[in-house]
């Protein structure tokens, strides 16, 4: 480039920059405009404006400078609005308009990666919790099996001990160790069909819920139902075998020893009459065989028991009352507390039959019917001086059924008043 050219050059810029400051300091220019009263004056003031920032410009230039921007030579005028120039203007931000479509290319992908990672995280929790479960249903399994063996092996034992039956009981007791034995030879059979399963093999669970429940297939399931059903019968056959061998074994002990107490006719009725209603249910494996003999035991003590009666004369405890029978409501019935004391002075407990219920009931206390005239006798020597000196009403001897009476009474008795 000449001198000449580069000359103008410079020039021509340093022109455009005036226009611009011109055009930038629209407020400072209007004020020099009404400031200088004719053209010197402008362009002198715009010289001292560019010469406070080191910068010489000659007259002229001010003056071409002021009349361009007054021609706005250097002035842009933008094109109007249409397609051409709206792409343009795309084309001039193709930058700024790839980097956001690039970032929302990234948030789709990042979602649609997202919702595909959570599904797969889910269907891989999912797989680990089935996987654990059937790891625990198959410890499970086998430790059932175990638990069925050992049972089996319980009640083989408690067979092949043997039960000793006596002539009352062999006929029932037998039908229950046969019963058992039953139950375990198919409960021996489930647990082989079970046995042949191993830890290795592949057991799947036919259903799992969102409880974690599961239950195995019928191949399995099955045999462990039908092996503890059979273990459960030949369990409770045993349970009663070995229960009906234990009381017949108290029969015979109670039998032996009413026979030895018995003292007069009077009990020895009562006692053969008890032992025959014991060995019936005995004979039969009865539910109710337990309850005999508990009446029986009961018999046989109070046979063999010694006592006095007693009226009961304490502090708080009433010594007498009466009752309006049922039957007749215009008459009474008079009765008097009593207890049994043996030669110790301890009470005992005896089975006393209530005349009103007809339901016998082991107490210490009971109240005996007695006239009116008795009843009334006990009253006023108790109203007295607060102590009952006739208290003794009777005894029994060790071997009587029952009491031999000091006073008059018939016998009748009551458990509750």
């Amino acid at each position: 480039m000449t001198e000449a050219v580069r000359s103008d050059w410079d020039e021509l810029m340093l022109a455009m920059d005036v226009v611009d400051t011109l055009r930038h300091r629209e407020a400072e220019l209007d004020r020099i405009i009404s400031e200088a009263s004719d053209d010197q004056a402008l362009v002198e003031k715009v010289r001292r404006i560019y010469q406070a920032q080191g910068i010489e410009v000659s007259e002229r230039l001010v003056r071409d400078a002021v009349e361009a921007r007054k021609d706005e030579r250097f002035s842009y005028t933008p094109p109007p609005d249409g397609w051409k120039r709206n792409l343009a203007h795309f084309w001039i931000d193709r930058g700024k308009w790839g980097r956001r479509a690039g970032l929302a290319a990234l948030v789709v992908a990042i979602a649609g990666g997202g919702t595909w990672g959570v599904s797969s995280f889910r269907e891989s929790r999912e797989l680990g919790r089935q996987q654990e479960l059937v790891a625990a249903a198959r410890t499970d399994f086998e430790e059932e099996k175990r638990r069925l063996g050992n049972r089996l092996s319980v009640v083989e034992r408690g067979v092949q001990r043997g039960l000793e039956f006596g002539p009352v009981t062999a006929g029932a007791g037998k039908a229950l160790v046969t019963e058992s034995l039953t139950a375990v030879a198919e409960a021996h059979t489930q647990l082989q069909t079970l046995l042949a399963v191993r830890p290795g093999d592949s057991l799947t669970i036919d259903q799992i819920d969102d409880g974690d429940n599961y239950r195995w297939p019928d191949s399995i399931g099955r045999p462990l139902t039908a092996a503890a059903q059979a273990l459960e019968r030949a369990e409770q056959a045993l349970g009663r075998a070995q229960t009906l061998q234990e009381l017949d074994a108290r029969f015979r002990q109670l039998s032996q020893r009413g026979a030895q107490v018995a003292g007069d006719e009077p009990a020895r009725v009562a006692i053969a009459q008890a032992v025959n209603n014991a060995r019936g249910a005995l004979t039969t494996g009865d539910a109710g065989a337990a309850g005999a003999l508990q009446t029986l035991a009961q018999l046989v003590d109070a046979v063999a028991a010694s006592y006095e009666i007693r009226v009961v004369s304490r502090p708080g405890v009433q010594s007498g009352v009466w009752r309006y029978p049922q039957a007749n409501s215009s008459a009474r019935n008079h009765y008097i507390i009593v207890e049994a004391v043996d030669s110790s002075g301890r009470s005992l407990r005896l089975p006393i039959t209530s005349e009103e219920t007809g339901q016998t009931r082991v107490t210490a206390m009971w109240g005996l019917r007695v006239p009116e005239s008795v009843y009334q006798s006990v009253r006023a020597d108790k109203t007295d001086d607060g102590i009952i000196q006739n208290a003794l009403f009777g005894r029994k001897a060790a071997g009587q059924l029952n009491p031999e009476f000091l006073v008059e009474t018939t016998g009748g008795a009551i458990t509750d008043w």
